[in-house]
């Protein structure tokens, strides 16, 4: 099942969208939640519990987003989503982003799906930030991460093992045009 993708307010349907600046050299966007506020333009959420800036982990600084809490004691698959739409002026290049997910199936995962097809499941690593790159064609495009209670269904989930921090973490976000060179973010 496709979680449903909620869209924010973007330049065709009602005010302009604030594209954040800054970051690595050449990034057209930047969003390391260092302002405390979320969800923000571009950025939506949705599902059983809504995703939220946290001070719980960080890649840098102090702030990043956390997924909703969902209840991995109930057999009820759940979602928790969090939507990105990028700019349609955009050339093709890549999204990237840093990750601490700290799922373990069969009670958890995260998925994430680009203009509504599956493009790929989270890597499970509560220990150390990950990086994520998508690579996008040129225009806009929905960028959807689902954070998943039980998303095998099963009638009867195992305990959860040492270490289960039942979340994901995101932070440290930008697009960069292909052919343009960045370090990753700290």
């Amino acid at each position: 099942m496709v979680p449903t993708i909620s869209t924010p307010t973007s330049s065709t349907t009602g005010p302009p969208v604030e594209y954040g600046s800054g970051g690595p050299a050449g990034s057209l966007y930047y969003e390391d939640f260092e302002s405390g506020e979320f969800p923000i333009a571009p950025w939506s959420t949705a599902g059983e519990e809504p995703w939220a800036i946290n001070t719980d982990q960080a890649r840098s600084g102090t702030y990043s987003i956390k997924s909703g809490a969902l209840d991995l004691t109930d057999i009820a698959t759940e979602y928790s989503n969090v939507t990105f739409i990028t700019n349609p002026d955009w050339p093709d290049g890549s999204l990237i982003l840093s990750t601490l997910v700290g799922t373990q199936l069969p009670l958890d995962e995260v998925s994430y799906f680009v203009d509504g097809s599956f493009r790929g499941k989270l890597p499970q690593n509560p220990e150390q930030w990950q990086q994520l790159r998508i690579p996008l064609p040129p225009g806009q495009h929905t960028i959807l991460f689902s954070y998943i209670s039980n998303p095998l269904g099963l009638q009867e989930l195992p305990p959860a093992q040492p270490g289960h921090i039942e979340a994901a973490y995101f932070d440290n976000l930008y697009f960069i045009p292909y052919g343009v060179t960045a370090s990753p973010t700290e």
